[in-house]
């Protein structure tokens, strides 16, 4: 991609996007570089808690979610490691 293309997406079309959808845009990237000079521990710990955070949240709004976490007897609280989260079933 020129770089002509990636400051179109930078400065236009990425904070438009993200407008239409009420997000922040200015505040993602500045988090996003910020994050970028983290230690690995550090940034497995923000994954964690960002994807927990997910999943908790589709639990609690999307009456979908909910019913196939309780039909495979998982609720967002006993996720406490990475390796609980294999135990979500798939949905296709």
């Amino acid at each position: 991609m020129s770089n002509f293309h990636g400051e179109i997406l930078r400065r236009w079309i990425f904070p438009y996007s993200y407008k239409l959808r009420g997000m922040d845009f200015t505040g993602t990237m500045e988090e996003a570089l910020q994050n970028q000079r983290l230690d690995k521990d550090t940034i497995r710990a923000l994954q964690f808690k960002k994807l927990k955070s997910l999943l908790q949240h589709a639990y609690s709004t999307v009456p979908f979610y909910k019913k196939q976490f309780n039909t495979a007897g998982i609720i967002p609280e006993d996720v406490k490691s990475f390796e609980d989260f294999s135990k979500i079933p798939s949905i296709t």
